[in-house]
C-alpha cells in the first residue's frame, strides 16, 4: 500500500499557479492551430474613378498595386490575406485620392 501525499503549502501555491498557467498555454496553443488552418487569401481588382490631380492611396496593411487604367480611372489590385474570417475589402474614390477599406484585418500583398 502506498502512502498518500500531503497538500503542504509549497504544494498548493504550485498547483494555484501551475494548473491555470497550465490551462493558459493550451488554450493559446488550440487558438493559434485554428488560426493557422484558417488563412486564406483572394485576389481583388478594382477600376476607380479618378478626379484628376495626383492620386493618394490609403492602405491598412500590405502591398498594392497601382496602375493608370482607362481614360479618368486608376486600377488597383492586391491579394488579400486573411484568418479565420473573411474581409470585405472596398476601394472608393474621394476628394483626396483613393481609399481602400477592409472590414476586418487583412495584409495585402
Amino acid at each position: 500500500m502506498t502512502a498518500s501525499l500531503l497538500m503542504t503549502p509549497a504544494r498548493r501555491i504550485t498547483l494555484a499557479l501551475g494548473v491555470p498557467a497550465a490551462l493558459i498555454a493550451i488554450g493559446w496553443t488550440a487558438f493559434v492551430a485554428v488560426a493557422w488552418a484558417g488563412q486564406g487569401s483572394y485576389p481583388v481588382r478594382y477600376s476607380v474613378p479618378v478626379r484628376g490631380g495626383p492620386v493618394s492611396l490609403t492602405v491598412g496593411d500590405g502591398r498594392v498595386s497601382v496602375r493608370p487604367g482607362t481614360a479618368g480611372r486608376v486600377m488597383v489590385s492586391g491579394t488579400v490575406h486573411y484568418s479565420l474570417i473573411r474581409p470585405k475589402v472596398s476601394v472608393r474614390s474621394t476628394g483626396s485620392g483613393v481609399a481602400v477599406d477592409s472590414k476586418t484585418a487583412a495584409a495585402w500583398s
